[in-house]
C-alpha cells in the first residue's frame, strides 16, 4: 500500500491496521516469530522486547502525542514517511508476556512496531488505531505513549526530525536506548 494515500485518508489506514491479523507476532508458542529480519523480538521486558537489526542508533521518547483524531493519524504517518516506513505493510503488533516466571495470568499486551531494513519506530500505544498497550490505559488516535526509534543513521535522523516537528513529548528524547 502507498503511505501517501494513507496520509490523505487516515480512516483507510486505520481500518487496514484494525483488520490485519497476520502481523501479530511475538515469541514462544502463542504467537509466531516475525517473518522479517528487520527487527528482533526478545523474551524480556527490556526495550519493550524488540530491537532493530541495527542496534547502534537507539533513541527513546517519553509519553508522546501526535495530536488527536484524524490529524494525529496524519502527523504520525508523516513520521513514518520520514523513515520510508509504510503504515500498513511495515506494521507489526508484538506480543509482550508480562507474566513470565510468575503464576499470574495477565491479559495480553502488545507494543506496536513499524520496521524495514533502514529503520524502526516502536510505540507502547498505537497512534493510528488508538489501541493501548494495557487495558488500564485510555488511549485515542494520535497517542503513541512511549516511542522508540532505531536503525541506520540517515533514516533515524529523519524520523527524529519528524517527531520533533509533528509530536509533543513529556520530557523530550533520550539517547540511551528505546525504552530505557
Amino acid at each position: 500500500m502507498n503511505s501517501e494515500t494513507h496520509a490523505d485518508d487516515p480512516a483507510e489506514v486505520t481500518t487496514a491496521l484494525r483488520n490485519i491479523k497476520r502481523h501479530t507476532v511475538g515469541y514462544g508458542e502463542r504467537y509466531p516469530q516475525p517473518d522479517t529480519d528487520h527487527f528482533v523480538t526478545e523474551d524480556t521486558n527490556a526495550n519493550g522486547g524488540v530491537h532493530h537489526q541495527n542496534q547502534s542508533n537507539e533513541y527513546g521518547y517519553d509519553l508522546t502525542s501526535f495530536g488527536s483524531g484524524r490529524q494525529g493519524v496524519r502527523n504520525f504517518v508523516a513520521v513514518l514517511d520520514a523513515g520510508n516506513l509504510d503504515p500498513v505493510d511495515d506494521y507489526y503488533r508484538v506480543f509482550r508476556d508480562m507474566g513470565r516466571g510468575v503464576d499470574i495470568d495477565y491479559r495480553d499486551r502488545f507494543v506496536f512496531v513499524w520496521a524495514n531494513g533502514e529503520a524502526m519506530v516502536v510505540c507502547s500505544n498505537n497512534p493510528i488505531t488508538g489501541e493501548a498497550n494495557s487495558p488500564n490505559i485510555n488511549n485515542e488516535q494520535g497517542g503513541a505513549g512511549y516511542v522508540g526509534v532505531a536503525g541506520d543513521t540517515p533514516a533515524v535522523d529523519d524520523i527524529i526530525e519528524a517527531i520533533d516537528q509533528h509530536g509533543t513529548t513529556k520530557s523530550g528524547r533520550r539517547d540511551d536506548g528505546l525504552f530505557s
